[in-house]
């Protein structure tokens, strides 16, 4: 089965305003702004972050991993290689 493409999601405040500027969440291109939310909406979109900044931990755990491994791999061949 495919993967389902998921739209990004940014959200950001604008730029250049001194007083408290209104945050945007910006989904498939259209900005809304994140006060006008439900707290529903606002509800899903600390579930978005909570699960990037896990996906985040997760594709460092696999990149240790993978250092390991290659690491393990090296060791092994200089063991088969050398001369009992």
């Amino acid at each position: 089965m495919a993967e389902k493409q998921v739209a990004p999601i940014s959200t950001e405040a604008p730029k250049g305003k001194p007083q408290k500027p209104a945050r945007t969440v910006t989904i498939d291109g259209v900005a809304y702004e994140h006060d006008k939310l439900s707290a529903a909406a606002k509800a899903q979109l600390v579930n978005i972050r909570m699960v990037d900044q896990e996906m985040r931990r997760l594709q460092l755990q696999m990149a240790i991993a993978q250092a390991a491994r290659v690491t393990f791999s090296r060791a092994l061949l200089d063991e088969i290689k050398t001369p009992a």
